[in-house]
């Protein structure tokens, strides 16, 4: 790309600056270079698109479980938690500050730890009061990454070890129900693990293009936006029954 055609880059003056001068940086920098625009990172930011998309999907699963008269309980909810997690995640990539990191951190708190929940329902674990555990593993969460900046260690770590947690409950719920793990969740942990190389290679910078419309934490975001896709058709199929009690005693 000619460099006299590109945008200035982000600095005192643009969107969202003053921002950024007052709640501090991220803790990571993307590849993708930051523009003197209304979207500070446009490829990362409009990527989030595909979890819109996908949000729309599990929302339409929905409709259809309530014209066939079954349990909506699960669908709804991940089409919600899908829906804010890219909502959160554009934000965050229109303007690159902490603040939106934070809410961007959430989002992805809302997904991962309503799957953890689902998994501990499965499990017999948690008997009721799902609200409740959800809400609290996301303030935990939250709490955990304010101490990790203070301590300049990498807070992406926390979706990590919920990763983590998660397939070791699924693990534990498969030999408990005797229920294999069906191709939706291979899936999605294929989909989902290879999200996370292209972003790892976009964060190293081992495959950095700044200029370029493809960058490798927008294609992240497209992959794990599949991944979310069949995570909800997966957990939707397994834990609608179960839901009802847990929601119903808060």
């Amino acid at each position: 790309m000619n460099p006299d055609m590109l945008p200035p880059e982000f600095g005192p003056g643009c969107p969202w600056y003053e921002a950024f001068e007052k709640y501090g940086a991220p803790n990571v920098k993307w590849c993708e270079r930051r523009v003197c625009e209304v979207l500070n990172e446009p490829s990362n930011a409009w990527s989030n698109l595909a979890y819109l998309v996908v949000a729309l999907f599990v929302l339409r699963m929905a409709l259809d479980l309530r014209k066939s008269r079954q349990s909506t309980r699960s669908a709804i909810l991940f089409s919600a938690v899908i829906f804010v997690m890219g909502a959160f995640s554009f934000a965050f990539h229109a303007s690159n500050n902490f603040l939106t990191q934070i809410f961007d951190f959430i989002g992805m708190y809302l997904f991962v730890f309503l799957i953890l929940v689902m998994n501990l329902v499965r499990l017999g674990w948690i008997q009721n009061m799902l609200v409740f555990w959800h809400l609290a593993l996301v303030g935990l969460g939250t709490a955990t990454l304010f101490w990790m900046r203070s301590q300049g260690l990498p807070y992406q770590f926390i979706i990590v070890g919920a990763a983590i947690l998660i397939i070791v409950t699924e693990i534990l719920a498969k030999r408990r129900t005797k229920i294999a793990m069906g191709r939706d969740f291979y899936l999605a942990m294929s989909f989902f693990a290879a999200g996370a190389v292209c972003s790892a290679l976009d964060a190293t910078r081992t495959i950095c293009v700044p200029e370029s419309l493809i960058q490798g934490h927008a294609i992240w975001h497209f992959l794990s936006a599949l991944g979310a896709y069949f995570s909800a058709r997966y957990y939707i199929a397994r834990t609608d029954g179960s839901l009802k009690a847990a929601f119903i005693s808060t």
